[in-house]
């Protein structure tokens, strides 16, 4: 099949991933999971093989030849080459392993057309890449594949350890090969007739349109996976509308001016990467804005940590489509796939605990346990319980203290949270401390049904170590919650009042202002703030997770004190019948 190497639209490069996603969601016999392992990583490898052929092509040589016959010693002599676009392999790990350069020439079309070798002979595969002008090597490259999915892997393995631990966390071999997730035959149908319709370089899909592509697919897995797919999933426009709370501008000033020459971004329940990879972006855009090229992507390190391991590997895809990582772990930190954030921070994300400029979040919601045995066993020696330890329900604050901990001494935090935050009772008393500390500069509460997996409504909590003199000693809150337009059954917000009057700190009344420490205290730290701005005279808001959690609790206790009850009683008729 010709390739065709004219521009694509967007529309036209997400049918043909949809029409991918369909034949392996509905031909196959796995989860939403299962799919999701199956499509994302083989068009990770198509965008990966298409860019290289592109590199080779336009350069004359692979990256290898270029560094092995002396054009250049590292990637910085490189610096005319768009290299960061480019960038797939380890040199050493080429020469080390004793891997065959040629590995570097293969492409897509020579893997569709790899024919099936069930004995696992040794093979020779004549390499589609119109030659290296350098001729270091020949152009075939030797194999003992059985298939082109055994191909596919040998590839990635030798060519990329970021794609060889996706490969290998999601069995994405076993899935096709052996558990039959979906039908081998399908599988290459589907490959070498969708994907096979055009070159996905950077001369067809630039690195947006197909982040782009990226994002719509784990959209629509977390759709179809219901509650579960938002433990990965946050709506692409509430992550970039978070970020703006955080002053992107000003960053954007601060590097320009060189009154900063750093930025460390991080989460502590990172899922697929949003947060850190959009705020990369939001700050290089602005910085654009304001003087093209004077900042580097390497100003930027990037801190993460995640619980499972399919939601990191998620995480690892984003960031690779995004090009916004080179190789695996570059500034991403990682505890093993059963700890979590809570219990494993010190040998995660916690040692950069009191490093890092800023941290975006959308921490998991209602957990029935978030490690509280933990903080209560080390609530003497880790700061984060410094305000107390939060109830066992309470999930959400343990969260809001790990990222309070992480901030440097000028950070900033944005926190995607659930409303009852703002006003549960057994959470006062961490409230109370935070006000006294003076580190909430400002509470923005957002539209309900925003989500593809639930409905509830959410807040920004913005952290600020070091306030600005007009904000000390108050919270700037803002009632965004009617700010939405419906787009069939969610609801879209329309966030450039809120953003405009929160950043340029424009009082209005029954929709924002300023909330004193004295007016909090008196309200008993009750952060709702409806309570404070709202045209409607405020009714009491039930947070219902938090009673179903209470109601169950009690019930619980009742059953149990039933129990010993009746044991007691069956122990004082069993004395009067031993008495008789």
């Amino acid at each position: 099949m010709t390739m065709q190497t004219n521009s694509i639209l967007y529309s036209e490069i997400k049918k043909i991933v949809w029409a991918f996603a369909d034949m392996v969601r509905d031909k196959g016999n796995g989860t939403v999971e299962d799919y999701a392992k199956i499509v994302l990583p083989t068009c990770l490898v198509k965008r990966t093989l298409d860019l290289q052929a592109e590199f080779n092509k336009n350069n004359g040589s692979s990256f290898f030849e270029l560094v092995e016959m002396g054009a250049s010693s590292d990637e910085q002599a490189l610096s005319d080459i768009n290299l960061k676009s480019y960038r797939f392999y380890d040199n050493n790990s080429i020469k080390e392993n004793n891997l065959q350069p040629s590995i570097v020439l293969i492409t897509w079309a020579d893997l569709m057309g790899f024919q099936d070798n069930p004995n696992g002979d040794e093979r020779q595969v004549g390499v589609g890449q119109e030659g290296s002008k350098r001729l270091m090597f020949n152009q075939v490259y030797v194999t003992k594949a059985k298939n082109f999915v055994e191909l596919m892997f040998e590839i990635i393995e030798a060519l990329n350890t970021t794609m060889k631990h996706v490969f290998t966390t999601f069995e994405y071999r076993q899935l096709i090969l052996q558990k039959n997730i979906v039908p081998f035959s399908e599988f290459y149908k589907t490959c070498h007739a969708e994907l096979s319709k055009y070159e996905f370089n950077m001369e067809n899909i630039s690195t947006d349109m197909f982040s782009d592509i990226y994002m719509d697919l784990m959209g629509r897995f977390a759709s179809d996976a219901g509650k579960k797919g938002g433990e990965f999933f946050t709506p692409t426009p509430l992550v970039k509308n978070a970020w703006q709370f955080t002053d992107i501008k000003d960053y954007a000033r601060k590097l320009i001016s060189g009154q900063k020459t750093h930025i460390s971004i991080g989460d502590p329940t990172s899922g697929s990467n949003t947060f850190l990879i959009y705020g990369y972006d939001l700050i290089m855009a602005e910085c654009e804005k304001m003087e093209p090229g004077k900042v580097s992507k390497a100003v930027f390190s990037f801190y993460g940590q995640e619980l499972k391991a399919f939601q990191y590997c998620l995480g690892l895809i984003n960031m690779i489509f995004h090009n916004t990582i080179d190789t695996y772990n570059a500034g991403i930190e990682i505890s093993d796939q059963n700890s979590n954030v809570i219990t494993d921070y010190k040998n995660g994300i916690g040692r950069m605990r009191g490093q890092l400029d800023i941290v975006v979040a959308n921490p998991p919601y209602g957990t029935k346990n978030y490690g509280i045995e933990y903080a209560q066993a080390n609530k003497s020696k880790d700061d984060r319980w410094k305000f107390g330890v939060p109830k066992k329900a309470e999930g959400e604050y343990a969260f809001l203290m790990t990222i309070y901990d992480l901030l440097n001494k000028q950070g900033k935090a944005v926190i995607v949270m659930p409303l009852g935050t703002l006003f549960r009772d057994s959470a006062k008393e961490i409230r109370k401390h935070l006000l006294q500390e003076d580190i909430i500069e400002g509470i923005v509460t957002l539209p309900g049904n925003m989500f593809l997996t639930t409905s509830i409504p959410v807040v920004l909590w913005i952290l600020n170590k070091d306030k600005k003199e007009a904000d000390k000693g108050k919270v700037f809150m803002v009632n965004a919650s009617k700010d939405f337009k419906k787009v069939g059954k969610f609801n879209n917000w329309q966030e450039q009042k809120a953003i405009q009057n929160y950043l340029e700190r424009i009082e209005e009344v029954d929709y924002c202002g300023y909330a004193d420490f004295a007016t909090l205290e008196k309200n008993k730290f009750n952060l709702s703030v409806q309570r404070y701005f709202s045209k409607e005279k405020e009714k009491e808001i039930v947070d219902i997770v938090s009673l179903e959690k209470e109601i169950i609790e009690l019930e619980t206790n009742l059953v149990a004190k039933k129990s010993q009850m009746n044991s007691l009683i069956s122990q004082v008729l069993a004395l009067e019948v031993s008495d008789e």
